[in-house]
């Protein structure tokens, strides 16, 4: 038992410079992801030019969502335009490595068109979760789920 506890002790002595660099690496991964839901409760969305990496990809895009950064600029200004008031509220954020996770709550009130549907000045709010890579400082892919259906029954879109 002495000599397991002795090379758990060596590996943690060992290891120890390069776990304080992968915490902090994370730090400055959830950093920039949380950054992200700040700049986008702004509407600064141009801010997504620095945030993320210039090969950005979307393995989640919109139907008819551009590639890359002006791809998500675009589809982020389509939900700002129907709920000028829409919020982000990241309720967890989990960083692990080079990947970010981020669970949200998103509020807002349909103020524009939606898809194909005329302002309702109904409230929404549904349930996100992205899962951000980060590369160099900058997101540079992302993986998202959002509850579209909701959104579509909230402003009476859909019969739920």
């Amino acid at each position: 038992m002495r000599q397991f506890a002795r090379v758990i002790l060596a590996a943690l002595v060992v290891a120890g410079p390069s776990l304080k660099i992968a915490v902090a690496g994370e730090a400055e991964n959830e950093a920039v992801a949380r950054r992200f839901y700040t700049e986008f409760n702004l509407h600064h969305l141009d801010a997504f030019n620095q945030l993320m990496a210039g090969n950005f990809v979307d393995h989640n895009p919109s139907p008819d969502q551009k590639p890359g950064v002006q791809g998500l600029i675009d589809l982020n200004k389509v939900f700002i335009a129907a709920f000028d008031d829409i919020k982000v509220n990241p309720e967890l954020v989990i960083a692990k490595g080079d990947y970010v996770t981020v669970y949200s709550t998103v509020a807002g009130t349909q103020t524009g068109g939606f898809f194909g549907v005329a302002a309702t000045k109904k409230s929404i709010d549904f349930t996100s979760i992205d899962i951000w890579l980060v590369k160099d400082g900058k997101l540079a892919e992302v993986w998202h789920v959002k509850d579209i259906l909701a959104i579509l029954g909230e402003i009476g879109a859909i019969k739920m």
